[in-house]
């Protein structure tokens, strides 16, 4: 099996943690994974089942939903194979439950019944004290995977539905110095300030889209499901793309998945909305509704997105899931212009998008 591990956060130094009593046999039973899947989005705050993982969590956070969470990521590498990408993570935390950013995922694999690594002894003592930790093991016959997850939330939006029947209501609390963006299913935008609770009736079908940003950005984002089943499967996983020759070929081709798992028709490609993406790659780019007048489109309906990643699926992740990219990813635009630049293994993508 290839070992398809993406660790992400900070390489700490060797040396030998103190490790907490565990038997051999507590080792060797199956693993105990808390659910990948809830109902609603909350902090859960609780000792674990397995008695591996409560011996190393010790005193620590450990969350049920975050941890929920890692153990979504830990079946995907074990059963599919999956690199622990961002946009999985994103995706596995909200599935199990949990709004608030991931700020560091850790991997590591083991012989079937090992005892944890120093490296994850050394990863959890140098955890903050109240941060929310994710912690689980998983096994499959060839390898023990420890999947390991932190979170420091800035705020609290509470306890919120995942699934809702249509016309129900979900409010936002009051968070006096926040803002909050909400996208409708058919990308209709609303956004203000939180400085009194905000209460929104879910009338139109589909997957509504919350976040809430504090002066340091985003602070809490989840995805509600009105009057349907949640997706059991991440966008970008489900977005392939055709076989492409370009990055932009490949940028192009996820978009247009994507469109049509939400069932919105599909973009044309525009040469005048391509040329003034290529042009803003290098300057600063005007007010958009200047941009939008000057090429003859109603600026009301004209969206323009820019961002910068890794791959092309990060960079898309982090417009896919915002809720001020909805109107043009979803509402009623027709043309599409694209302009990328890849250097040292990043991606920049700028997009134009324009009503027919």
């Amino acid at each position: 099996m290839r070992r398809a591990l993406l660790l992400v956060g900070m390489v700490l130094a060797a040396g030998c943690p103190k490790r907490s009593p565990v038997s051999a046999d507590d080792y060797a039973a199956p693993p105990h994974l808390p659910a990948p899947r809830a109902g609603t989005y909350a902090r859960v705050p609780q000792e674990p089942v397995d008695p591996v993982i409560g011996a190393l969590v010790d005193k620590r956070r450990w969350d049920a939903s975050l941890s929920g969470a890692a153990a979504g990521l830990a079946l995907g590498v074990l059963h599919d194979d999956h690199a622990i990408t961002g946009w999985r993570v994103r995706e596995a935390s909200w599935r199990a439950g949990y709004p608030y950013p991931v700020r560091r995922v850790r991997a590591w694999s083991t012989p079937p019944g090992a005892e944890a690594p120093d490296e994850l002894l050394a990863w959890l003592e140098a955890l903050p004290a109240e941060a929310d930790l994710g912690l689980v093991r998983g096994r499959n016959d060839s390898m023990d995977v420890w999947i390991a997850m932190m979170a420091e939330p800035r705020l609290s939006v509470g306890v919120q539905p995942r699934q809702v029947q249509l016309g129900a209501r979900v409010e936002l609390p009051a968070i006096p110095g926040c803002s909050y963006a909400v996208a409708d299913p058919s990308g209709q935008l609303y956004e203000g300030a939180l400085d009194i609770s905000q209460r929104f009736d879910l009338e139109v079908p589909g997957e509504w889209l919350f976040r809430v940003d504090d002066g340091e950005g985003s602070a809490a984002a989840f995805p509600v499901y009105a009057g349907m089943i949640p997706p059991e499967t991440t966008l970008l996983d489900d977005a392939e793309a055709s076989a492409a020759s370009s990055v932009e070929e490949r940028i192009a081709g996820v978009l247009a998945s994507v469109r049509e798992l939400y069932g919105t028709r599909p973009w044309e490609r525009d040469p005048r909305l391509d040329a003034a993406a290529s042009t803003l790659l290098s300057r600063a780019p005007p007010e958009t509704g200047i941009l939008a007048a000057s090429l003859g489109f109603d600026p009301e309906r004209f969206s323009k997105w820019e961002c910068l990643g890794t791959s092309v699926e990060d960079c898309l992740d982090r417009v896919i899931w915002d809720p001020r990219s909805r109107p043009g990813l979803l509402g009623d635009t027709r043309y599409l212009g694209l302009a990328t630049e890849v250097d040292a293994g990043r991606v920049r993508i700028v997009a134009l998008l324009a009503p027919g």
